[in-house]
């Protein structure tokens, strides 16, 4: 789930004798997800490409079954919007476990559904920001492929620990005085890499210290790469998960340093190397990723290394201009359910933006 979308290219696969005995709950190109476990509360689309999908089980497809009443393209705000959100919030906590709200909760709660010719004119105008932000998540994903591709050609001669420097540093959150903290952890790298804004006082347990610019590769379940390019620290503290390796550049720029962990070839060597039985929880040791042989950035001509960094950076710029407008989205989003704010006033606005 990334940028608002669902991303199916990691996803797993079930066989047509496993997809024959399925007889409901298959997903269609529309569908609106939602998390219902552990982090909740999330929403994305299955885009128009979208292959059919069953939902994991800590996620949920909405889908309008009368467009007469509800807009399938207004769906999506339903389930982001305050109303909806004040549910979730009182729903989830009533469990022992971890938050979580069942299939008969969801069922239970209520919509806020403004007239659909309203609903309509809505999604009219916050669907131009919902497309910039699909034209930038796309250009994300080509700025990355490229930035990988042009190193393609190069054999990986060097140890990641000799270009590398390893900030190992950590602080306990509830001794910070900081009201804020950017807080990078792997639910905030799998739904977007944005680091969360949060009170130190909601994180329970020591996290390295993000003081440069660095790269943040996580050492759990190599098969799932996530490399993290935090090309600039945030005006805030900044923490990362003990997950993460907090790797500042010894030769290169960190998105450089991203690239070459992005390679194929790094991280099948990583793959080899997991420890653990539990297919969900393998890590690898540290220091055997330190070990781990990398293109030498010095050996690398600086013109392509310029390329490289430049390519890199219009991902990270996208990304931030993604926040910028997922916050305007939600912003005017309850100001259009109320009333408050009328339609061409907000497609004034929107055209500011995109």
């Amino acid at each position: 789930m990334t940028s608002g979308f669902v991303d199916f290219t990691n996803a797993g696969q079930i066989n047509p004798e496993a997809r024959a005995r399925i007889r409901k709950g298959i997903g269609a190109p529309g569908d609106v997800i939602l998390s219902h476990k552990g982090t909740v509360g999330k929403v994305a689309v299955a885009p128009v490409d979208s292959p059919e999908f069953v939902c994991s089980p800590q996620t949920t497809f909405w889908r309008s079954l009368d467009e007469s009443e509800i807009s399938q393209g207004f769906l999506r705000y339903v389930l982001i919007s305050e109303h909806f959100a004040r549910q979730l919030d009182l729903l989830k906590g009533q469990t022992d476990m971890a938050p979580y709200v069942s299939l008969t909760g969801q069922r239970s709660m209520t919509l806020d559904l403004p007239d659909i010719a309203r609903q309509r004119a809505i999604v009219e105008v916050l669907g131009a920001l919902d497309d910039k932000i699909a034209a930038n998540a796309k250009l994300i994903d080509v700025a990355k492929d490229l930035a990988v591709l042009s190193l393609a050609r190069y054999e990986p001669t060097v140890s990641l620990g000799k270009v590398v420097k390893q900030h190992k540093a950590t602080i306990n959150p509830s001794l910070m005085t900081a009201n804020e903290v950017a807080h990078f952890s792997l639910p905030a790298f799998d739904v977007g890499q944005t680091a969360e804004v949060t009170r130190p006082i909601d994180i329970k347990s020591s996290k390295f210290e993000v003081r440069q610019p660095c790269v943040l590769i996580s050492k759990l379940n190599p098969r799932f790469p996530r490399v993290w390019n935090v090309a600039e620290v945030p005006a805030i503290p900044g923490l990362a998960s003990t997950e993460f390796l907090v790797l500042e550049p010894s030769y290169s720029s960190t998105t450089f340093l991203w690239a070459e962990l992005l390679q194929p070839s790094f991280g099948a060597t990583l793959e080899s190397k997991v420890a653990g039985t539990s297919g969900s929880h393998q890590r690898v040791r540290p220091a055997d990723l330190l070990e781990t042989l990398v293109v030498d950035p010095r050996e690398v001509e600086p013109e392509l290394q310029g390329k490289i960094t430049s390519v890199g950076l219009l991902a990270v710029q996208s990304r931030a201009e993604n926040e910028t407008l997922v916050a305007s989205r939600d912003a005017l989003l309850p100001q259009l359910m109320s009333g408050k704010l009328r339609v061409r006033e907000a497609e004034l606005l929107v055209e500011e933006l995109v």
